[in-house]
């Protein structure tokens, strides 16, 4: 009986090896955000008890950009002390910062909620509120020279609407709305609302990581303008400026993201043990590396399973959860005897997809959101109509538009696929996508490979 067996291509593309479970690939490194907080010198300890992990610093404003847009935390610690003492490894000799203002401050640095950047209304975040008042309601802090109140919501989490509805609805003043930051002054009180709560940190309260405030358009090609009316004047404090290339979403609401950085004041660097203050941290380590990672041409399934081609493009492969002894492989269609099924063990048990399990494909972490899996699959495409253009060139524009399908089908259920190398780990190779159907009633495994990235061997 022949056997038909399907290995991926080695197609040389950029991508970096997987991360492991909990880690986000960005240039060569992996990144751990925590999701609970610990004093400075805990956090540092915490990066090197995971596998010898550099407590983070960024080193230039995309790192910065990434860090500050994957956090988990509102305010994090960084490796970096004030002036020019970093403890994370992989910067030496870098002294980037992004500091809200030029400070001789020493001391410990944190990253902290203050520069904006563009997202999509409908998101939840926590929201910063103003009003108007000869004297500020108490909890609320008064601009300098103003009778412009604030108040900065740290737990609540909703959408842009309703964070526009809870605002207008304050009591204690007039004209409740989102916060305006056209101007220093309102900035600085911001600012300074964020770094204070930094310094009173002392458990593991809940806190939001990003804050709508009241900057909005009323679509992608509209004018920015502010919640009380006003047009979007001169000052700004974008990161990057929204539409300008892949950084920033085209979308219509603008919130504060961690960004900017601050210090929590010390007499000298080295009495950071001493900081009772508790915060979320970011550790960076080198990518794992595999052994056999020069090598492609990884077995990725077999014709045992259930096989069906959509579009002449997409295989989409049928398998089913198992549970069995480790390393054992049983075929679809076959079954071990009832007797060694019901025989007691003490050998290792092992349980997952079936497919998975028998050509021993490797869970990849390389793609943290739609974007990272986007900029790949890109590569990817063209990698393989470039290599069609030489062997099959006839069939590159049906390829092509039933390709683009596939794709914008993935990108639509992107945050419930799961990723897969092969045994080698080689992303040089395929990365293969694994969800879940529903299949006559039965909630069913289903690993999706694109034809044109396979050889086929019979055996």
């Amino acid at each position: 009986m022949k056997r038909l067996v399907l290995f991926a291509l080695s197609l040389a593309l950029p991508l970096a090896d997987c991360c492991q479970k909990g880690w986000y690939l960005y240039d060569k490194y992996c990144f751990y955000f925590s999701t609970s907080t610990l004093q400075r010198v805990g956090a540092e300890a915490a990066c090197l008890a995971q596998g010898g992990a550099a407590f983070a610093q960024p080193r230039d404003d995309a790192e910065n950009y990434f860090i500050g847009t994957h956090v988990k935390l509102a305010f994090n610690w960084m490796a970096f002390f004030n002036p020019a003492i970093s403890t994370d490894f992989y910067t030496i000799g870098n002294l980037y910062t992004r500091f809200a203002d030029s400070s001789s401050t020493v001391g410990a640095t944190y990253m902290f909620p203050d520069d904006w950047r563009n997202v999509d209304c409908s998101e939840n975040r926590a929201y910063i509120c103003e009003l108007t008042a000869a004297v500020c309601p108490t909890q609320y802090t008064q601009v300098l020279g103003t009778t412009k109140c604030i108040i900065v919501n740290f737990q609540t989490s909703v959408s842009y609407a309703s964070a526009k509805s809870a605002c207008e609805a304050q009591t204690g003043g007039t004209a409740g709305r989102l916060v305006t930051i056209n101007d220093i002054n309102t900035y600085n009180t911001i600012k300074k609302i964020m770094e204070n709560k930094a310094t009173q940190l002392n458990s593991d309260s809940p806190q939001s990581v990003e804050y709508w405030i009241g900057l909005t358009r009323a679509d992608k090609n509209g004018a920015w303008q502010w919640s009380d009316g006003s047009a979007y004047g001169s000052f700004t404090r974008w990161y990057y400026q929204p539409g300008s290339g892949a950084k920033e979403k085209r979308s219509n609401c603008a919130c504060l993201f961690p960004s900017r950085w601050s210090v929590v004041p010390l007499p000298d660097a080295s009495q950071y043990i001493l900081l009772t203050q508790k915060m979320g941290y970011v550790c960076r380590k080198y990518k794992a590396l595999s052994a056999a990672q020069a090598v492609s041409g990884d077995e990725m399934f077999t014709d045992s399973f259930k096989i069906k081609l959509v579009d002449d493009v997409m295989y989409e492969v049928y398998g089913k959860l198992v549970m069995r002894k480790q390393g054992e492989i049983v075929l679809t269609g076959s079954n071990p005897s009832t007797e060694e099924a019901d025989e007691g063990t003490d050998e290792a048990v092992e349980s997952g997809v079936d497919i998975v399990l028998n050509q021993r494909l490797q869970e990849c972490y390389a793609f943290p959101d739609k974007k990272s899996y986007t900029v790949y699959i890109k590569e990817y495409m063209k990698k393989l109509s470039d290599k069609l253009q030489e062997t099959k060139p006839d069939e590159v524009e049906k390829f092509k538009a039933n390709a683009q399908k596939a794709v914008k089908d993935i990108l639509t259920k992107f945050k419930d696929l799961q990723f897969f190398t092969g045994e080698s780990m080689d992303t040089d190779g395929m990365v293969a996508i694994l969800e879940y159907r529903e299949v006559d009633g039965v909630d069913t495994p289903i690993m999706l490979f694109f034809k044109h990235g396979l050889d086929e061997e019979k055996y």
